[in-house]
């Protein structure tokens, strides 16, 4: 796990001839996570193409899925077929809720990990 510099604090320091503001540093960790650019229904994680994938980290993956709209795809007889899926209202698509991680490692009861409402038992 890396950790990330933070200036969230600031203290003042007394120059030769006045007082400057200078930020003080604080270390947070950094969890990276592997974003997927779209989904395709029945994929496992290791069959999608890697310029389908990138690095983020958890905060700007939370951003992520909240701002944008993930493309969700469906492979029928070898085309992808673009599909609009609902994302999972409890997780908003993630499949996991970060603050549960103590509980089944975080995973959505509502979706059960699927991340979208249509995969959701009733």
């Amino acid at each position: 796990m890396k950790k990330k510099p933070i200036f969230n604090e600031y203290k003042f320091i007394r120059n030769k001839t006045k007082f400057v503001l200078i930020p003080t540093l604080n270390y947070k960790s950094l969890k990276l996570h592997v974003h997927h650019k779209c989904y395709i229904q029945g994929y496992l994680p290791w069959e999608y193409d890697d310029k389908d994938l990138i690095t983020l980290c958890e905060e700007c993956h939370f951003k992520t899925h909240t701002i944008d709209s993930i493309p969700t795809y469906r492979n029928i007889e070898g085309k992808l077929i673009n599909f609009k899926f609902t994302p999972c209202e409890r997780c908003n698509g993630k499949g996991y809720l970060s603050q549960f991680w103590y509980i089944e490692n975080g995973i959505c009861f509502r979706c059960v990990g699927m991340k979208f409402e249509e995969f959701v038992r009733r």
